[in-house]
């Protein structure tokens, strides 16, 4: 028997717009994304339901499939940034 493997895609999700005249689906959508800033960036795996999220946002927000580089940039980047602020 072969056995089929979901592969979950790792996604990064970036607002690219300011929600002041925005939906209230939008926003809320937004929040559930905890994206709260314009350049803010989070990572999503790509399940039917975060897609279904994005596709309510897709005015305030691009996205693309990350590589390992990128995803490992990001946490170093965060990692680098929560050590200075202490």
């Amino acid at each position: 028997m072969s056995k089929k493997v979901d592969e979950r895609k790792c996604i990064v999700v970036v607002q690219v717009r300011g929600t002041v005249s925005a939906q209230r689906e939008a926003r809320e959508t937004l929040d559930l994304l905890h994206l709260g800033n314009t350049n803010h960036a989070v990572l999503v795996d790509n399940r039917p339901a975060f897609v279904g999220m994005l596709r309510q946002a897709q005015a305030y927000v691009t996205w693309g499939e990350a590589s390992p580089e990128i995803v490992a940039k990001m946490l170093q980047t965060r990692v680098d940034f929560r050590v200075t602020r202490s």
